[in-house]
């Protein structure tokens, strides 16, 4: 329970961080934010801590295979995917002999379930897998939100 609460507050705070970077990219210029040094260190920290941790979510499994051609077959699935849904991240893997093609990053079932309707047009076998994962921050949004944080920082440094 404990864990759970942990990380269900975790991913509050990094939802408020970059609902933060969002709104400070959309003031104009004339608004002046002033932000200490410990606010910026401390979300900097927050993010690392976040890479870290795994939380409980839901996955697509579009493919499971441990016959002798199964490397290739694997392999083929992944190409068609990433074709077909460039969209979504895709990871082929081998565990206890069979290879394995496994799909996006749900936080619920919900999410995993439309994605899952979606696929099976392509991909009639696919299913929901549970799974616990580290939820993967995109280096594009941890770029933008860092980014938003220093220049608002720099921008009040300067005046007092």
């Amino acid at each position: 329970m404990k864990k759970t609460l942990l990380t269900l507050i975790s991913c509050l705070i990094a939802f408020s961080a970059m609902a933060q970077s969002e709104i400070l990219s959309e003031l104009p210029p004339s608004v002046k934010v002033h932000q200490s040094e410990a606010v910026r260190s401390a979300f900097e920290e927050q993010m690392l801590r976040n890479e870290s941790s795994s939380i409980n979510g839901f996955r697509i499994r579009i493919y499971t295979g441990n016959g002798k051609d199964s490397d290739l077959e694997s392999a083929r699935a992944l190409k068609e995917f990433k074709a077909a849904f460039p969209d979504l991240p895709a990871e082929r893997s081998y565990t206890h002999s069979s290879f394995k093609v496994t799909v996006g990053y749900f936080r619920t079932k919900t999410d995993a379930a439309r994605e899952l309707k979606r696929i099976r047009q392509n991909f009639p076998n696919s299913f929901l897998v549970g799974e616990s994962f580290r939820y993967p921050t995109l280096p594009s949004e941890r770029k933008a939100i860092l980014e938003a944080m220093t220049a608002a920082g720099e921008e009040g440094e300067g005046e007092q």
